[in-house]
């Protein structure tokens, strides 16, 4: 009995440590422009981003924050099952409309997959000048 619990103490104290290590895997994030002016339009392109173990949808989170500041935007996509690409265009005016103006600055972008833990992170910036 004693040598079953130490094997399996053993075994337990191996695997832990390679289950708390895996790390993130990565989607891409490329923005286009990456410099532009205050009503310029912004598009996200997200490539990678894992399917669902179960089939499902899976639902990304963009977080747009100017750096310095508090303010910012949230955009959620839900992606069909099987799409691992997409694209999001940000400031961009509905027809008829001026655009909105952005605040000159450096912003943040940032990308992940909040329901599939580790599974998506892609991190990049734009200036708006």
């Amino acid at each position: 009995m004693r040598r079953f619990t130490l094997v399996l103490a053993l075994l337990v104290v191996m695997l832990a440590p390679a289950s708390a290590s895996a790390a993130p895997s990565s989607c891409s994030l490329t923005i286009s422009p990456t410099s532009g002016a205050a009503t310029d339009a912004y598009r996200f392109a997200v490539s990678d981003v894992p399917v669902s173990a179960n089939g499902g949808s899976v639902e990304v989170r963009i977080d747009i924050r100017r750096l310095g500041t508090r303010e910012g935007s949230i955009i959620f996509a839900f992606l069909i099952p099987g799409v691992t690409e997409f694209f999001v265009d940000y400031n961009v005016a509905p027809p008829g409309e001026p655009a909105e103006v952005l605040a000159p600055g450096r912003y943040l972008v940032d990308v992940s997959t909040p329901h599939i833990h580790g599974a998506c992170r892609a991190v990049g910036q734009f200036v708006v000048g």
